[in-house]
């Protein structure tokens, strides 16, 4: 028996018809909707990153500073005192100078609140004594406040701040002000207690 190669016909040599593949123009949409809402994504994380972040730090300088003043009533003695007591809880007036060195209650008391105007410059703070315990309060604009709430851009009413826990403040002097008396100008607050007991 003689090897025959088999005889091609036309109908043999054309190659039969698959789908379409490749990259298509649907395809390419579909990657840039997904990649641009990553994108939006990525960019409002990072806006709250920011925002927390510039909460914590001033958190942390109000800690640093509370704990200073802390030490120091401590450390001194003089805080036992009627006179120390008086002199701690008066609210500072004039130009504040502080001398780190020296040990007196106004000193201590100036430095509180130079300490404060230099680290967190959007800050107030307060010294109140309650029988043998001292309360430091100190508190900071909140940004996230003014973002949030103020959409008019006219500040907040005391309703609004009070309701999500925080205080009022009156930017233009560094003062404290209970929620009772109602500043020029509304903003927010998020204050923070230390305490100390004599």
């Amino acid at each position: 028996m003689t090897y025959q190669p088999k005889k091609s016909s036309p109908a043999d040599l054309v190659v039969p018809r698959t789908h379409e593949s490749g990259f298509g123009l649907i395809e390419s949409v579909v990657t840039l909707l997904i990649v641009s809402f990553g994108l939006l994504a990525l960019a409002y994380m990072q806006s709250w990153g920011q925002r927390f972040g510039q909460d914590a730090g001033a958190r942390t300088q109000a800690t640093m500073i509370a704990n200073d003043l802390l030490d120091r009533i401590r450390v001194t003695g003089i805080a036992t005192s009627d006179s120390g007591a008086t002199t701690y809880t008066a609210t500072p007036s004039g130009n504040l100078t502080c001398a780190p060195g020296t040990v007196s209650a106004a000193n201590d008391r100036d430095c509180f609140y130079v300490q404060i105007s230099e680290r967190i410059p959007t800050a107030a703070g307060a010294i109140a004594i309650s029988g043998n315990m001292y309360v430091i309060t100190i508190a900071w604009l909140d940004r996230y406040a003014e973002e949030q709430f103020d959409s008019d851009d006219n500040g907040l009413s005391q309703a609004e701040c009070e309701n999500n826990g925080r205080l009022w403040y009156d930017d233009n002097t560094l003062r404290w002000y209970p929620t009772s008396a109602k500043p020029s100008k509304a903003s927010c607050l998020v204050s923070q207690n230390w305490s100390l007991m004599q």
